[in-house]
C-alpha cells in the first residue's frame, strides 16, 4: 500500500482528502503544516506521494517542497499541490520548488483520486 503524506492546515479539507485517499486504497499520513510534515518524515521517510497546500502557518508549501526535495530518496517523489491560490506566480513558484502537479481548491474528490492514481497506483 502506498503511503501518501497529506499536508494542509484546514481541518475540514484534510478530513475530506483523507477519506477520499483511504477509500482509494492509500495509507495516509496527515500533517497540519510543512514543519510537522518534515518531523513525520524524519520518523518514517517511506512516502510515495505528497499532497500539499501552499498557504500554511509555520512552514508554507513552497518551503516544504524545497526541503522535501533535499531528503534522501525524495528527489523524484511526486508532489501534488492542492491550493486555493490561482495566480500564475504561485504555480510557477511551486513548479520551481519541485511540484509535480497542481489541483485547485475547492476540488472534486474524484479529481484528487484520479490525479493521485495517475502518479502512483494504489
Amino acid at each position: 500500500m502506498v503511503n501518501v503524506l497529506l499536508i494542509d492546515d484546514a481541518v475540514a479539507l484534510r478530513e475530506v482528502a483523507l477519506a477520499v485517499l483511504n477509500d482509494g486504497g492509500y495509507n495516509v499520513v496527515v500533517a497540519e503544516h510543512g514543519r510537522a510534515a518534515l518531523d513525520k518524515l524524519a520518523a518514517d521517510p517511506r512516502v510515495g506521494l505528497v499532497v500539499c497546500d501552499i498557504n500554511m502557518p509555520v512552514m508554507n508549501g513552497i518551503d516544504f517542497i524545497e526541503a522535501f526535495r533535499l531528503l534522501p530518496g525524495h528527489a523524484q517523489t511526486p508532489v501534488v499541490v492542492l491550493s486555493g491560490a490561482t495566480a500564475g506566480e504561485a504555480k510557477l513558484a511551486a513548479r520551481q520548488a519541485g511540484a509535480t502537479a497542481w489541483l485547485t481548491k475547492p476540488f472534486r474528490p474524484a479529481s484528487l483520486l484520479d490525479m493521485v492514481r495517475k502518479l502512483v497506483p494504489p
